[in-house]
């Protein structure tokens, strides 16, 4: 038999008994060495020994593949491949272990000597490859600790990822030394060592694809943990290339030897580990997400920004394909993962954008019942005593709210498949993204839910939350709160245009006792009846809430408030009234510039959309004229640039402001300049624009 002759080769008889039995009785946690001999044998001569063994078990398994392929079954040759033919053959199992477990260990000690880190993954692949042999488990070759030696193989591939750092010293025609040296900074590598290092690696993840699919972990949580650990920051090795899985798919030739093939296959991996023969398959997903998490929260220093989005969105795609393939037992453990990214999501706004993203991308394709529950949530943290909760709940209920929803699961996963991981692991066709089981996947997806009474009620109570934290002790929270209800107005989310639309255009006209803004509370209750009150508040109670914040006493909220109150205005023009147009002049002396700033270009833009507005004309002349005066060089030149494009731009003979609304704006505004006695602003402005040569 192969396997039997190419064991020969390791010399087992030669191997002292008491070590063997040292080794067996601590279980494979003591630490005795190799034996001299062994030290002396050659490792060159160990490595191609061990090579061979590899290739016969391999050859082996080819063999009984063949015998169970459909229509040439052959129970009695299937049978004599496994241990038990090993063991009747006299295969001294408990030696081979022995020896391969010293291997393994002086590896992870030695990890700087190359020879001693391809003996110890070259031994770990034999061991994985052995354990997937039928009767490992009945005749003992399986030891949990020594297979979780060798599946802590894995750690050695961070050395595999390395940059290039120049030293140069002038001295005469000396060249530049170039020193590589890994992210950790443990160990130099040469190119030659990285790309041997990267191929036995990835024998090692193959022998374990084949460990993981053929041998049931289903009472070694520990050990399956570890395992899905090891991969997960294999995973992370990729830090270059955002579309490797794609790639990988088309170019496989290209990429067998890399880091990215690498990353692939450990994700193949956990998508083996997704079985039921390991255990309950929502354990699983919550084991594997738990260990994902590192992958989307951006906290390595180690690493630049670029790269961690890099690892952060290989990580989102593969979930994402979790949730479509395995569908309902995914909820639970992908529930749990949302919430730990959201509570543990650094403060940074580059790193808090990044998780929203995250959130906002997985909750799109999430089933309508597992979505409307993670708003519910939100809205907990929505009114958290944490101020940076509310903010970042807030932000992730607007992007949800006023982003163009996704049509189906299956089309949201199918049109990014080319970014997620495509699988070969035996499963069938129907359960590819791209492939949906029935109709249930997209009448279950939040967005075909939308059109439905229950999904409309949903919009409402986010806009309602929204603008509930408008009044937020923080104000911070009450400023982000008013910039993304700017944001919502302006979109072209057709069900959010429809919301604002019938609070400032529809019921206008209604008055009385209007619906004031809903507190946690009410919004909660409502929610558990399932109430059919319309959570929104009545457009004078909002335009009356935003005018106080335009008095706010911080600069960001004055800010966020006056765009609001022009979003409103630009959305329906009835709004554009007397009392609010004073308060906007009143507010051009505010003491911030940048609120003043912001004044003059709110009431330009407004000139611009409503020219014919001879209440709004005059309190752009009368408030936003004199700024051109103002101490500030910057405002100045605002003003300037404003009163160029309403004015100078548009100018024409006097005769023929019947002709154009455009060309009677310019003379209706130099008529209230002279009204106010506004000749100093307008001279200075003059001057300007002759040096500037702006005048025709």
């Amino acid at each position: 038999m192969d396997v039997i002759e190419a064991v020969k080769g390791l010399m087992l008889d030669t191997l002292d008994s008491d070590y063997i039995e040292s080794v067996w009785s601590q279980e494979f946690m003591g630490g005795a060495e190799l034996p001299d001999f062994y030290k002396e044998y050659g490792d060159k001569h160990a490595i191609q020994v061990l090579s061979e063994v590899s290739a016969a078990v391999d050859k082996w398994q080819a063999v009984e593949q063949c015998t169970i392929r459909p229509g040439n079954i052959n129970t009695e040759e299937r049978q004599d491949k496994s241990w038990k033919l090993l063991m009747e053959l006299k295969f001294d199992y408990k030696a081979l272990l022995s020896v391969l477990w010293g291997f393994i260990t002086n590896g992870q000690r030695n990890k700087y000597d190359e020879v001693s880190r391809i003996l110890s993954l070259k031994a770990s692949t034999l061991y994985l490859k052995l354990l997937s042999v039928s009767g490992s488990r009945v005749f003992h070759a399986f030891h949990p600790y020594l297979c979780l030696k060798s599946v802590n193989i894995l750690k050695l591939g961070i050395l595999a990822t390395f940059k290039q750092k120049k030293k140069s010293k002038k001295c005469g025609t000396e060249a530049t030394a170039e020193v590589l040296t890994n992210d950790m900074g443990e160990i130099q590598l040469s190119v030659q060592e990285t790309s041997s290092l990267l191929n036995e690696l990835m024998m090692v993840l193959c022998a374990l694809q084949l460990f993981v699919t053929k041998f049931s972990l289903e009472s070694q949580e520990e050990l399956l943990e570890e395992i899905v650990k090891r991969l997960t920051e294999i995973t992370r090795l990729e830090v270059n290339t955002s579309n490797f899985m794609t790639y990988r798919r088309l170019n496989r030739s290209v990429m067998d030897k890399g880091v990215s093939s690498l990353a692939y296959s450990a994700y193949e991996c956990l998508k083996l580990l997704c079985s039921p023969q390991h255990g309950d398959l929502e354990d699983i997903v919550i084991i594997i997400m738990k260990h994902l998490l590192s992958s989307v929260l951006l906290s390595d220093h180690d690493l630049s920004f670029r790269e961690l989005c890099t690892i952060r969105e290989h990580a989102v795609h593969f979930i994402k394909y979790l949730l479509y393939t395995l569908k309902d037992v995914t909820h639970r453990g992908i529930t749990i993962f949302i919430h730990h990214v959201f509570t543990r999501i650094g403060e940074k706004a580059e790193t808090r954008q990044k998780g929203k993203e995250t959130i906002v991308d997985i909750m799109k394709i999430m089933p309508y019942k597992q979505y409307t529950a993670l708003v519910r949530w939100l809205f907990d943290c929505a009114h958290s005593d944490k101020a940076s909760y509310r903010l970042l709940a807030v932000e992730v209920i607007s992007q949800l709210l006023y982003e163009e929803p996704q049509v189906s699961a299956s089309i949201s996963i199918a049109s990014g498949h080319d970014s997620c991981v495509s699988y070969n692991s035996g499963s069938d066709a129907s359960t590819e993204p791209g492939h949906p089981q029935g109709n249930s996947s997209t009448d279950s997806s939040p967005s075909s839910a939308y059109c439905a009474r229950e999904g409309d009620m949903l919009y409402k109570y986010m806009l309602a939350v929204i603008f509930a934290r408008c009044r937020d002790s923080s104000g911070t929270v009450r400023a982000r709160a008013l910039s993304l209800l700017v944001q919502c107005m302006r979109s072209d989310n057709m069900v959010v245009c429809s919301l604002f639309n019938e609070i400032f255009v529809l019921n206008q006209q209604c008055s009385g006792n209007e619906k004031a803004f809903m507190n946690y509370k009410q919004i909660m209750v409502a929610l558990e009846k399932k109430s059919a009150m319309n959570p929104l508040p009545g457009a004078r109670v909002i335009i009356g809430e935003f005018k106080n914040l335009a008095c706010d006493s911080k600069v960001n909220v004055r800010k966020a408030a006056l765009q609001a109150l022009e979003s409103i205005m630009k959305l329906n023009r009835s709004w554009l009234t007397e009392n609010i147009l004073e308060m906007l002049g009143s507010t051009c002396r505010d003491p911030a510039v940048s609120v003043r700033k912001e004044m003059v270009q709110i009431l330009s833009d407004l000139l611009q959309q409503y020219p014919d507005d001879k209440k709004l004309a005059k309190i752009w002349a009368k408030c936003v004229v004199p700024l051109v005066l103002d101490q500030e060089g910057k405002l100045q030149e605002c003003v300037l640039k404003v009163m160029s494009l309403v004015i100078v731009d548009n100018l024409t003979e006097y005769s023929r402001q019947q002709d154009n609304i455009w060309y009677a704006l310019p003379w209706q505004l130099l008529t209230y300049i002279v009204e106010f006695n506004l000749h100093v602003c307008f001279m200075k402005a003059c001057e300007v624009w002759v040096k500037e040569k702006e005048t025709r």
